[in-house]
C-alpha cells in the first residue's frame, strides 16, 4: 500500500499536485507565481483557483533537461551580453 498520494491523470492539476509532479515544493511554486518568475512553470488562474496544465509542466521539465555535453543556452546568452561592449545589463 502506497502512502504517497497519487497524482491525478487529469489534464489540469492544483498547485500541490503540480509541485509533487515536478519534484518541487508548493512554497517554491507559490514564490514563482508571486514574483512572476520566468523559472517557474506557467499556470492558469480561474477565479481564486490556481491550476497547472500537465502538458505545460512536461514542456517546462523538458526545457530544463541537461544532456551531457549540452550548454545551457541561457548561460551562453548572459555571457555574450556581458562580453558585448556597452551592452545594457538587465539584472
Amino acid at each position: 500500500m502506497s502512502t504517497t498520494p497519487e497524482i491525478s491523470k487529469t489534464v489540469t492539476m492544483p498547485s500541490q499536485e503540480a509541485a509533487r509532479y515536478i519534484g518541487m515544493s508548493e512554497a517554491w511554486m507559490r514564490k514563482g507565481r508571486m514574483h512572476r518568475s520566468t523559472d517557474a512553470p506557467p499556470y492558469m488562474q480561474i477565479g481564486k483557483s490556481i491550476r497547472y496544465l500537465r502538458a505545460d509542466l512536461d514542456r517546462w521539465l523538458e526545457s530544463r533537461r541537461v544532456v551531457h555535453g549540452d550548454i545551457d543556452a541561457r548561460a551562453v546568452t548572459e555571457q555574450q551580453q556581458l562580453q558585448e561592449p556597452g551592452a545594457a545589463r538587465a539584472f
